[in-house]
């Protein structure tokens, strides 16, 4: 019974914690923020990286963004965020596509299915996502075929491309949340074009400007990799990473000792020898300009690919 009664009041504290930074909604229900405490926070500036390795600073004017999640529909104040990783989005027209196509995976006519292959290796990493899953279906042709499928294309496309999530995950100062952003752009202003609808398709990872400071002591949480810090040539952060671990997803990392931008940061701080497989420790990095090659090398457990020129990079320390 003592137990019992312990597990509910840390399931109470959990719940407590959680409810400072995510407001729930309910179905129909939008609570006003005007008579909220999230009135205080202004929404700050953000870095932005996009899908085509493009990079802006802006502000997001939104006050918050909603989270669908497996918990139900959370409402995070933007002033809180400190980094979001978007998941892979297409537009409606090419899912509509990728759909038709891998039904059309299980035509009896081979013409047909030849053709429906061809389309899905021209939409790239596009399809990726939905060839996996094909793979993984009930269809047990269907299935093979998406298999086959998807070894073309990780012969033909970079690993580091292939990187899809279909899930935004939302970092905060004390939390890390994982779900489905609902809407479908935000709205920011820029010094170049001013205010702007931006769509959520068009965008890889935010980060806040605000939320990080030069030479600050604090770590940060583990943004997965780099790829948004592409104009913070020179500076340094600390961020609280776990080593990577055989099996663990996203581990693709380019360089040895120097390291593209958009390698994994866990398992780059294995492969530099900072940290071990599994362990949690803080890692300071050195965010440094374009480089014209990187080598590969295996060390630790960790190997990584070789790649040439890149705009940005990071070296590791602890």
């Amino acid at each position: 019974m003592r137990s019992n009664q312990q597990a509910v009041r840390r399931l109470i504290a959990l719940l407590w914690a959680v409810s400072a930074l995510t407001v729930p909604v309910s179905a129909g229900e939008i609570r006003d923020v005007k008579k909220t405490s999230v009135t205080k926070h202004v929404p700050g500036q953000m870095h932005a990286r996009f899908t085509d390795g493009s990079t802006l600073r802006l502000t997001v004017l939104d006050v918050r963004v909603q989270l669908k999640t497996n918990f139900g529909t959370l409402v995070i104040p933007v002033a809180e965020i400190r980094y979001i990783r978007f998941a892979t989005r297409t537009t409606t027209d090419v899912a509509k596509q990728i759909d038709a196509a891998i039904d059309e995976l299980g035509n009896s006519q081979f013409s047909r299915r030849e053709s429906a292959g061809e389309a899905l290796l021209e939409l790239r990493e596009k399809s990726y996502l939905a060839l996996q899953r094909a793979a993984d279906g009930k269809n047990a042709e269907v299935a093979i075929r998406a298999k086959d499928l998807l070894t073309k294309l990780r012969d033909v496309v970079p690993n580091r491309v292939l990187a899809v999530s279909d899930q935004d995950v939302v970092h905060t100062k004390h939390s890390k949340i994982a779900g489905h952003i609902v809407a479908e752009s935000l709205k920011v202003r820029t010094t170049q074009f001013g205010e702007q609808p931006l769509k959520l398709s068009d965008l890889k990872s935010l980060r806040s400007t605000a939320a990080v400071k030069q030479g600050s002591t604090k770590a940060l949480p583990d943004p997965g990799n780099l790829s948004g810090y592409q104009g913070d040539v020179g500076k340094k952060y600390s961020f609280r990473v776990t080593g990577g671990a055989a099996g663990r997803l996203g581990g693709s990392i380019y360089g040895t000792d120097v390291y593209t931008l958009d390698s994994s940061l866990a398992f780059a701080s294995v492969h530099a020898g900072v940290l071990k497989a599994g362990q949690t420790g803080t890692v300071r990095v050195t965010i440094i300009g374009r480089q014209a090659s990187f080598e590969a090398s295996t060390r630790n457990g960790v190997t990584s690919s070789a790649w040439g020129d890149y705009p940005g990079a990071y070296r590791i320390s602890r």
